[in-house]
């Protein structure tokens, strides 16, 4: 068991209402009213609890028509203080600590908002910041170059640098047109980090600029996306004028860890990217008629999302799902 989580287990256990209601799911299932009642707690304690439990692990949620119901992970009663301790060498794991520290400093000083301010030029730092981006490819994907560039875009606009430092970090492969991402960074790849261009690469900055404006050129489309949990199944519901961002930018800001919204962030590290979806669940037509407006049409649609939305079972902090805010009436 890694060291993490180990000490939510831990920190899980280390409260007498946790006890309790791991105690009462002992004998079968409940959901959060019943175990309420048997322990007399109040609902909103033992949602509270509820969620610190199921972010450890040791409790799952599974939706029931209009219920919630937890139970005990099967492993959760034959946890031993062994299998807590049974971590890599604490020598390492410390190591590991250190670095991960080393890499919060960085993303802190380089990153702001989930965009990246600059690239640095110290190697240990700029493969720190390469490491977020090549993590928006999944291993053994293969992607097209303006899958690449979007993805890349959501948190640097120079696509063009970071999709070839990427590349010559070993962080990606190109083939026939298209990348993949490598299992592994091989070690010993020569450094080209581009940083401080001579007047020798005016040829690149111009083709690099010719890319820039055809990807701004690039058809958008209004409508509705969404972020499922496919574990607890809450739902993370948004709108955007132009959907070719928002999800892009929204798995990127959970992969580095600065996603604003606490629960959606402590979700995506407890279960991981493997366990989450992103998708656009309806986009809106253009329409070239004359009383068309997409602005209104946009509204019309999220009125009708947001009235559906399970607010019991969602990320979603406002009433209001729009991903950036509305233009100004005037």
């Amino acid at each position: 068991m890694e060291l993490d989580a180990s000490l939510a287990i831990a920190k899980a256990l280390a409260d007498r209402s946790r006890l309790l209601m791991v105690a009462a799911l002992r004998p079968g299932p409940l959901c959060a009213e019943e175990m309420a009642g048997a322990l007399v707690l109040a609902p909103s304690t033992v949602s509270f609890h509820l969620k610190k439990l199921v972010r450890s692990g040791l409790v799952t949620a599974q939706r029931d028509q209009y219920y919630t119901m937890y139970r005990l992970a099967p492993e959760a009663l034959g946890l031993r203080i062994s299998d807590l301790a049974d971590f890599d060498d604490p020598v390492r794991a410390g190591e590991s600590v250190r670095l991960s520290q080393d890499a919060e400093r960085v993303i802190g000083t380089f990153f702001a908002d989930g965009r990246l301010l600059r690239m640095p030029a110290q190697k240990r730092k700029r493969t720190v910041v390469l490491e977020q981006f090549a993590a928006l490819f999944e291993p053994g994907g293969r992607y097209s170059e303006a899958e690449v560039n979007a993805k890349i875009t959501a948190g640097f606009d120079d696509y063009c640098l970071i999709r070839r430092l990427l590349v010559d970090e070993g962080f990606l492969t190109r083939e026939s047109g298209s990348y993949a991402r490598t299992s592994k960074p091989p070690s010993g790849i020569p450094q080209n980090p581009a940083i401080g261009r001579t007047n020798g690469d005016d040829r690149m900055n111009s083709e690099n600029k010719t890319l820039r404006e055809e990807y701004k050129r690039e058809e958008k489309t209004a409508g509705i996306f969404r972020v499922v949990n496919n574990v607890t199944g809450t739902v993370f519901l948004g709108s955007a004028l132009n959907l070719h961002g928002p999800l892009n930018r929204i798995e990127f800001l959970l992969k580095i860890g600065s996603h604003s919204n606490p629960r959606l962030q402590e979700d995506f590290q407890r279960y991981g990217r493997e366990n989450f979806t992103f998708e656009v669940v309806e986009q809106i037509e253009p329409s070239a008629a004359p009383d068309f407006d997409l602005e209104s049409e946009l509204e019309r649609l999220e009125a009708r999302y947001e009235a559906g939305l399970d607010r019991g079972n969602c990320y979603n902090e406002k009433q209001d799902i729009r991903f950036l805010p509305r233009r100004r009436r005037r």
